[in-house]
């Protein structure tokens, strides 16, 4: 609502109604624990709905939010037809991230499924390597970039994350440009 990039407590609270429900809610999206659910966290939340569950169940969660969003707005019109105030909402960061995140995510996984060579679902050293031309400073320093959990192998999700994590940082235009870089490479590598 503030057009922060993330979420808080207060805006949560608006949305979702009650602390009964904000609370939860905070502790299941608020990875880092820094008070702020920021666009990475959300869509972190919101594969891991889709992978632990299973889509209906994540599309569920993701339209409850939908009609609270909704329910609120309604609300906070009413208040401002009844103050005499046309509300002029700030728009820019809300229609960049519904344009970008989509298709960053798509560009990353269609990235993420031409690099994993073997098809087991996950990119080892090997394959980085390879992508790294060779280069094994180039590929330790991705695993270290991307691969969260220290398990030796890049999931798609954590592909995912670290490239929503960069428009979180860097913002969409950084991260498109740098999606454009790899496809150019994998093209080139006719992978």
């Amino acid at each position: 609502m503030d057009q922060s990039g993330s979420l808080e407590r207060e805006e949560l609270l608006k949305i979702l109604g009650t602390t009964e429900r904000v609370t939860p809610a905070l502790q299941e999206l608020d990875s880092d624990k820094d008070g702020h659910v920021s666009v990475a966290e959300f869509c972190q939340w919101a594969i891991r709905m889709y992978v632990d569950h299973d889509k209906d169940f994540s599309l569920d969660h993701l339209h409850y939010l939908e009609v609270c969003v909704s329910r609120m707005r309604a609300s906070k019109q009413g208040e401002s037809k009844v103050d005499g105030a046309a509300s002029s909402p700030k728009i820019s960061l809300k229609q960049a991230s519904a344009i970008a995140i989509p298709d960053i995510l798509r560009r990353a996984t269609s990235a993420f499924l031409r690099l994993d060579l073997n098809g087991d679902g996950a990119l080892d050293r090997g394959e980085i390597k390879t992508f790294a031309d060779g280069n094994e400073s180039v590929a330790k320093q991705m695993f270290i970039d991307l691969d969260a959990n220290n398990d030796g192998k890049i999931s798609n999700i954590e592909w995912q994350k670290y490239f929503i994590e960069k428009y979180n940082t860097k913002g969409g235009e950084f991260t498109l440009q740098a999606l454009a870089v790899i496809e150019n490479k994998l093209a080139a590598a006719d992978l």
